[in-house]
């Protein structure tokens, strides 16, 4: 019998959705605390920054185009904001310039696709 008979007319959507809550479930059962407020409050935390490029990339993929370089900049200005913590540059002025970095590079990225 084949994968694709046994699981019906399940579209990709719809397996993810499916992983995802026999995974939530199961962890809801054999984890202690896993559905506490401070848990889900850390886990929503840790994708909100998926979020926003989620979004960013919604934008552009409903003005049909597709830019694959907003993670890679986001993935770069971070890496190179910690660096300059880590250095001893404080922390607004890390802050700063990885967010002048990300923009700079948006903008440039945004004028070579349009």
């Amino acid at each position: 019998m084949s994968i694709k008979r046994w699981l019906g007319n399940l579209s990709q959507e719809k397996i993810v959705l499916l992983i995802t809550v026999t995974l939530f479930v199961t962890f809801s059962v054999s984890l202690n605390g896993f559905i506490g407020a401070n848990n889900i409050l850390a886990l929503l935390r840790n994708v909100a920054v998926l979020g926003i490029l989620g979004l960013g990339m919604l934008i552009v993929v409903l003005g049909r185009g597709i830019d694959l370089s907003m993670v890679a900049i986001m993935a770069i200005s971070v890496a190179w904001t910690i660096q300059l913590v880590g250095e001893g540059t404080p922390l607004g002025l890390a802050l700063a310039m990885g967010y002048g970095f990300a923009l700079a590079m948006s903008c440039i990225s945004g004028i070579l696709v349009a």
